[in-house]
């Protein structure tokens, strides 16, 4: 990279619904799941805060993804996170069978679409 050039690294977790829908998605990533996680998840958890960044920061403005999804496009999106791909390998089941139940209901009708958000999370930086 040059001097003076830019740096940006960027990621993002778990999806937000402004709902009881979070409740369960933070089971999920927190309780369920807790054992299955890569070490270094805490870099993202911690919306990269506390990710060693040997650059010049500047200030990132504020970004998310916004989304639409059904309840079954939901739940195939848990199971392509590393920690789920650990847990079937281990348990020989899917984790997001243990929030099936309880989404079903907060979701009420599964087949209908709803709005939800990923925060991304970003560093930017002046080599």
């Amino acid at each position: 990279m040059r001097s003076g050039g830019v740096l940006a690294v960027w990621t993002y977790y778990t999806p937000v619904f402004g709902n009881n829908v979070d409740a369960i998605i933070k089971r999920l990533a927190h309780d369920i799941l807790a054992d299955y996680w890569d070490q270094r998840l805490h870099y993202v958890v911690d919306e990269f805060n506390d990710l060693p960044f040997p650059f010049q920061p500047i200030d990132a403005p504020p970004f998310r993804t916004d989304i639409r999804w059904n309840m079954e496009d939901f739940l195939a999106y848990f199971e392509t996170w590393s920690s789920s791909v650990k847990y079937r390998q281990d348990k020989g089941t899917h984790p997001t069978d243990l929030i099936r139940d309880d989404l079903v209901q907060a979701w009420e009708d599964p087949a209908q679409k709803q709005d939800l958000h990923f925060p991304l999370y970003m560093r930017f930086g002046r080599v």
